[in-house]
């Protein structure tokens, strides 16, 4: 059958919407009033007839947003009276018996025979959960209540998350991560390599590890001296743990996953530099993730294992320097302040390290011919 839709001026719908939670109220079809009475009929007889009566409970549904849902309310023993479906938190009248009352083209009726009425909303919105209310139109309204549940899968604003940050070495980081779904959707933040991740322990926020970090969850080695320097200076212990927590401080702690919308990096430094992704999820797929690039900048640092090197006469040396810097350094070799070239006597190469701050500088000096100090600069 094709639902006809028409005006609720049409019923002259006035009565409020009153009582709308309860079984029994004010029956929100006025203008029908009562069932008819046959002609002929007395009050005798009206009375032999059956009140209607609902035969299931309206089972709750539950989907997810986009999909086309049907709840179903069953009475027996209707008659001439009319069943009417509402939504309880829009104060809202949709369907009259046969006929759609509301304006909206997503809603639509049917029934089998008269016994079951089907309430029939498309590619349901958020919007549209709640609770939806099947009503009779007694004299004393009989009615049932079933709940739309409309599920979302999360999403992750980027205008109001954060973005790639740059700092520099020592400052305090704060990354926001803004998700949005139904059910609220818990966020994770990891490292995208897995590495740990330095938090700020007087952060309002939680672990997502099996076991919380103590003291008397360590092993602590040179425990005299750790805590004679506890209180007096900030310094990492090592610990020995079962958890994913590898070290922690007075004021720091290290884990490998945390719970919250906001992650505060305190006292950053370099191996703190990286990808960190929040993950948005709750238990409607897919999961959302966000990837927020963090750079840690600062001055470069040079570290040379052999400071003297000692080779005979017309044989070939390798020279060795480590440096770290970020942004990257431009790295050179000289000779009494001279750059030094390509040449055939002269061999430079630098490789990265698998950290992007790090890199490995070498210089092979051949057919060596007498002392002379060689040198790097970056």
């Amino acid at each position: 059958m094709t639902p006809k839709f028409v005006t609720s001026s049409e019923y002259s719908m006035t009565t409020p919407l009153t009582h709308m939670g309860e079984r029994g109220g004010t029956s929100l079809f006025n203008s029908f009033g009562s069932a008819p009475i046959a002609a002929g009929s007395t009050d005798k007889d009206e009375k032999k007839v059956p009140d209607p009566s609902f035969v299931d409970e309206i089972e709750n549904v539950t989907a997810p947003a986009g999909r086309n849902i049907r709840m179903s309310c069953t009475v027996k023993d209707l008659g001439a009276y009319r069943v009417a479906w509402m939504h309880f938190e829009q104060s809202a009248i949709l369907t009259v018996h046969t006929h759609v009352i509301t304006r909206n083209p997503r809603i639509s009726v049917s029934h089998d025979n008269l016994r079951t009425w089907f309430l029939h909303i498309r590619d349901v919105q958020k919007e549209d959960r709640g609770r939806y209310m099947c009503q009779i139109n007694t004299a004393n309204a009989k009615t049932q209540i079933g709940y739309l549940h409309v599920v979302v899968p999360p999403s992750i604003s980027d205008t109001q998350s954060s973005s790639d940050v740059i700092v520099r070495e020592n400052a305090n980081v704060s990354l926001s991560c803004a998700a949005s779904g139904s059910p609220d959707p818990v966020v994770k933040w990891k490292r995208a390599d897995n590495s740990t991740i330095n938090i700020n322990k007087t952060l309002a926020g939680k672990s997502t590890s099996s076991n919380h970090i103590t003291l008397s969850s360590c092993v602590i080695e040179r425990l005299k001296r750790a805590f004679t320097l506890l209180f007096s200076i900030e310094i990492a212990l090592a610990c020995k743990c079962t958890s994913p927590y590898l070290w922690f401080s007075q004021h720091q702690k290290l884990l490998t996953e945390w719970e919250g919308p906001r992650l505060e990096l305190s006292r950053i430094s370099r191996v703190d530099m990286g990808d960190y992704q929040c993950i948005a999820s709750n238990g409607v797929p897919p999961t959302m993730s966000k990837r927020i690039r963090v750079s840690v900048d600062f001055p470069p640092m040079l570290q040379i294992p052999h400071q003297l090197v000692g080779a005979p006469l017309g044989s070939t040396v390798t020279l060795e320097c480590s440096t770290e810097a970020h942004p990257i350094s431009l790295n050179y070799w000289t000779r009494e302040k001279e750059m030094i070239h390509e040449s055939h006597k002269y061999h430079a190469d630098t490789q990265r390290a698998d950290v992007p701050y790090k890199s490995h500088m070498t210089l092979e000096i051949r057919n060596v011919e007498q002392a002379s100090s060689h040198s790097t600069s970056v």
